[in-house]
C-alpha cells in the first residue's frame, strides 16, 4: 500500500522518483558472410543454401574427366645414306657401342716429340731394317705348310717360336712380344678358303675378342658380313650380330663365335678399315690413329680378352700398325723410344 506523505504547511509532499534504468546498448551486428549485406571480408561469397526433403538423396557429383595418355614414342636417328654395300645397320645399335675410344692423353708429348725428330736418320734406319734377313731354318712349321700361306707361299717367313697352333693345325698366326697394355698380341694373315674353322678355333682358345683387318680390296670370306646372317665352318658357329658403318674406310661387325658341342660363345669385335693399299700407308692417317687409340683402350681394359692384327700377308700393314701402336702407347707415358728398335723387335 502507497504512503502519501503531508508536509508541515498541509501540502502532500511527491514520492522520490525510482532510478532511472540505463537504457539498453543496442547490440551491435558484426557482418558475415551469411548475411544479405555485403561483407566486408575478400573472401568470395559462398553458393546459396538449397535445402533438401529429408528424403530426398542429393546427385551424386559428375565423374572427373578421364584423361588418356598417349604411349610413348621411341624417337630413333635414321642411319646416314651411304653407298657401301657393308653400312648394315642393327637395332642392337641402339643401345650400344662397338667403340672405346676416349681423349689420347700423348697429344701434347707427340707434338714435342715432332718437333725434334730427324727423318732423314728415321728413313735411313728404316732402309738398314729392311736388309735384315730372317733364317728359314728356324722357320721350319712356315716352310713346311707352305700351301696355307697366303700367295706368295715362300714370302714372310714366320718364326716356329711364334706360331699358335690348336690341335697341331697350322694357321699363319703369330703371338709376339709387344710394348703395350698387354705383353702379347696376335698377327695373322687373311685366313685361306678350307681354312676358316682352324683359323676360329685358335681365335676362340686364346680368348681373342678384338681383331683388326687391313685390306684394298681383298674379299673377306671368314666371316659374314650381311648383319643377322650366320655361317658353319664345319664345327664352328659364326653368327654376325651387328654391323656399324664407323666411317667410309672404317666398319665394325660384333661376330658371335661358338663351338660345336660348346655352349658360352664369346662376341669378337671386328674393324676392317678398307682402302689401305699393300706396301703403303693409309691415305688417311687420323683413320690409323684412331684405331691405334680403340685398340689400346681395349687392351688397357681387357682382362682374359686378347686382340689380334690381320693383313693379307701378316706383315707389312699390320707390321706397322703394331709398331706406331707402341710408340703411341710410349707417348701416352710420356716416354719416347726410338723407332727403329720398335720395329726391330716385330722382325
Amino acid at each position: 500500500m502507497r504512503c502519501l506523505r503531508i508536509s508541515l504547511e498541509g501540502n502532500p509532499i511527491p514520492a522520490p522518483s525510482e532510478p532511472s534504468q540505463p537504457a539498453p546498448t543496442a547490440k551491435v551486428k558484426n557482418a558475415t558472410i551469411c548475411e544479405d549485406e555485403p561483407a566486408t571480408s575478400k573472401l568470395p561469397p559462398l553458393p546459396p543454401c538449397v535445402l533438401m526433403p529429408p528424403d530426398v538423396k542429393p546427385a551424386p557429383p559428375p565423374p572427373a574427366p578421364v584423361v588418356k595418355l598417349a604411349p610413348p614414342v621411341l624417337v630413333v636417328s635414321p642411319a646416314p645414306v651411304t653407298a657401301d654395300p657393308l653400312t648394315l645397320f642393327s637395332p642392337a645399335t641402339l643401345n650400344s657401342t662397338l667403340s672405346f675410344t676416349e681423349k689420347w692423353m700423348g697429344e701434347e708429348t707427340a707434338k714435342i716429340w715432332l718437333e725434334k725428330v730427324d727423318f732423314l736418320k728415321t728413313k735411313q734406319e728404316f732402309e738398314q731394317i729392311q736388309n735384315v734377313v730372317v733364317p728359314v731354318d728356324v722357320c721350319k712349321k712356315w716352310k713346311a705348310n707352305r700351301a696355307l700361306n697366303q700367295p706368295p707361299q715362300d714370302d714372310f717367313p714366320v718364326l716356329d717360336a711364334n706360331l699358335v697352333f690348336f690341335d697341331n693345325n697350322y694357321v699363319n698366326m703369330t703371338a709376339i712380344d709387344v710394348v703395350l697394355p698387354k705383353s702379347k698380341i696376335f698377327m695373322c694373315q687373311i685366313p685361306l678358303k678350307g681354312s676358316e674353322e682352324v683359323f676360329w678355333k685358335t681365335a676362340f682358345d686364346r680368348q681373342i675378342s678384338y681383331m683388326e683387318i687391313f685390306t684394298d680390296q681383298e674379299a673377306i670370306e671368314f666371316f659374314p658380313i650381311g648383319n643377322g646372317e650366320h655361317v658353319y665352318h664345319e664345327t664352328m658357329f659364326v653368327s654376325n650380330r651387328r654391323v656399324e658403318a664407323v666411317s667410309k674406310e672404317v666398319t665394325r661387325f660384333a661376330i658371335e663365335v661358338l663351338p660345336e658341342g660348346c655352349s658360352n660363345s664369346i662376341i669378337c669385335t671386328i674393324t676392317k678399315v678398307k682402302n689401305w693399299s699393300p706396301d703403303s700407308v693409309q691415305a688417311k692417317q687420323p683413320v690409323v690413329i684412331k684405331e691405334i687409340i680403340e685398340r689400346t683402350t681395349f687392351l688397357t681394359k681387357a682382362k682374359d680378352e686378347n686382340a689380334l692384327v690381320m693383313s693379307r700377308h701378316g706383315a707389312g700393314r699390320a707390321g706397322y700398325f703394331i709398331a706406331l701402336a707402341v710408340v703411341v702407347h710410349k707417348l701416352d707415358k710420356a716416354t719416347e723410344r726410338p723407332i727403329q728398335e720398335i720395329v726391330k723387335s716385330l722382325r
